[in-house]
């Protein structure tokens, strides 16, 4: 049988070795300036969300900011708004067919949809 590891459980001891190793000083994080007049990033990084969504919709056809139902090949009816998965989505080299979609908890993508149409009241 082989013999067991020993551990120890001091955590007084651990505790005095870890604040004598030295920890690398790195430099603090410099404060946001909400007072300057430059454009806001946060505006800019959505505009290109939505100008790439938009490509996107006219590509596929698929509508993202309207309730709608979705047929899958599988037989699976979906209803709700359509959202690109982000992980896919902020990929650039990806092409359309292999984004992955979702509407509510069920992801597909655009081979799987057999009709997309909105609902309108």
């Amino acid at each position: 049988m082989s013999e067991q590891p020993e551990f120890d459980f001091n955590l007084t001891a651990a505790a005095s070795r870890a604040e004598a190793s030295p920890i690398p000083h790195e430099p603090a994080q410099p404060g946001l300036d909400f007072t300057s007049e430059a454009p806001s990033g946060f505006a800019a990084w959505r505009e290109q969300w939505q100008a790439r969504k938009n490509k996107i919709s006219r590509a596929t056809g698929l509508i993202f900011d309207r309730p709608v139902e979705v047929n899958l090949a599988s037989g699976i009816t979906l209803h709700g708004l359509v959202q690109i998965d982000t992980a896919t989505f902020l990929r650039t080299d990806i092409r359309n067919n292999e984004l992955l979609f979702r509407v509510g908890g069920v992801s597909f993508r655009l081979p799987e949809i057999e009709s997309c149409v909105t609902l309108d009241p």
